[in-house]
C-alpha cells in the first residue's frame, strides 16, 4: 500500500498532466490576439505622441 504523501503526489501529478494536455479554448485565443493588437496600437500611439513633441 502506498504511503499517504506518495498517493497525494501521484494524484497531483496526474491532475497537473491532464491540465497541461487541455486545449486552450478558441475564444480565449481570440481574446489574447485582441489584447496583442490593442497593445501594439497603444505602443504605436505612444511613439506618435513622442514624435509630435
Amino acid at each position: 500500500m502506498q504511503k499517504q504523501p506518495d498517493l497525494i503526489n501521484d494524484k497531483l501529478k496526474s491532475l497537473y498532466k491532464s491540465v497541461q494536455e487541455e486545449e486552450i479554448p478558441e475564444r480565449f485565443l481570440n481574446m489574447l490576439e485582441q489584447l496583442d493588437q490593442a497593445e501594439q496600437r497603444a505602443a504605436a500611439d505612444d511613439q506618435d505622441t513622442e514624435n509630435d513633441d
